[in-house]
Parts: C-alpha cells; structure tokens; sequence
C-alpha cells in the first residue's frame, strides 16, 4: 500500500523516471488502449516528441510529478498552463486506487489558484474520476480516443541457422 498519507508526497519528474513511468502506464493503461498507444518504451516515448514534455523549471509550461511506492512509481501527474487556464492529466497504478483522493489533494496543491483548472480522467480510471469529484471537479465534457492502426506490427525474428545446399558441380 505505500507510504502512510502524511509522508506521502509527489516529487518532480526526474530523467531517470522514464522506465519507471512506463512500467506504470503498462500497469494502469488497459492492454487495448496500450495496443492501439504504444506497446514498447521506443513507442511510450515517441508518444511524446517534439516540445519536450517534462522539464523540472517552474516557468516551462509543463510540469511533471511522480508519487513513488515500495515498488517505483505508482502515480503520475502532468500540470500544463496556458495564459488563462491549466489542465491536469493523471495516472494512477490500479493498486493505488484507493489512495486517489491524497494523489489529487497532492495534484491541487501544484495548481495555481487563480487560473481555470481542468483535468482529464480516463474511463479506466474510475477511482481517479470519483476523487476528482468529491474534490469539486464535475464532469464538461466525454471525450473519445479513434485510433486506425496503418501499420502491422511486425515481431522481431531471431537469425536462424538455415542448411544450405549447394546444386554447382553436383
């Protein structure tokens, strides 16, 4: 279950997170969403190309947090803000369910109180989505994910010994 609530605070995303971040998005992220995302770590990461995603300055824009377990992350938290809003976006291990409303006070106390707050809740996460309500969040709007796979995964094959023989002069 983890650290008691009063110990258990969120820390800044650190590079060296990034397989314990996906370790925990393979645990909370069903595996046909995770299909249709990103099944490998290669895959995880260049979900999020480009601007870069997490940064530990103040003034980026996005901020990143982690709650950390006996067993590595267990939660994640992003804080994006705009000119007049803010918008979470959450993840929390299915084992941690029952601790999501100290992941959301910890989430609000990075929140700037004097912008919109928004936060994004996943239908897998229905733990999340409950505390995010009794916190005073209600629900704007549903959202869906479509997705068309273009491309066929393709298993990497081992190099195989193959017997060749040979038909010259024979």
């Amino acid at each position: 279950e983890g650290p008691s609530p009063s110990s258990w605070r969120p820390r800044p995303r650190a590079r060296g997170d990034e397989q314990a971040l996906f370790q925990l998005y393979t645990a909370a992220v069903p595996a046909p969403a995770r299909a249709a995302e990103a099944m490998t770590l290669e895959e995880w990461a260049a979900l999020h190309k480009g601007v870069r995603r997490w940064s530990p300055r103040q003034l980026a824009g996005r901020r990143q947090f982690v709650w950390d377990g006996p067993e590595g992350a267990v939660a994640w938290l992003e804080v994006a803000e705009s000119g007049r809003s803010q918008h979470l976006e959450w993840l929390v291990h299915p084992a941690y369910e029952r601790r999501c409303d100290e992941v959301v006070a910890g989430g609000l106390s990075y929140a700037q109180p004097r912008l919109r707050l928004y936060a994004t809740c996943r239908a897998y996460q229905p733990g999340l989505r409950t505390a995010l309500e009794r916190a005073g969040f209600e629900p704007v709007t549903e959202c869906a994910v479509l997705v068309c796979q273009l491309a066929v995964r393709v298993p990497d094959r081992a190099l195989a010994v193959a017997a060749v023989r040979s038909t010259i002069g024979g």
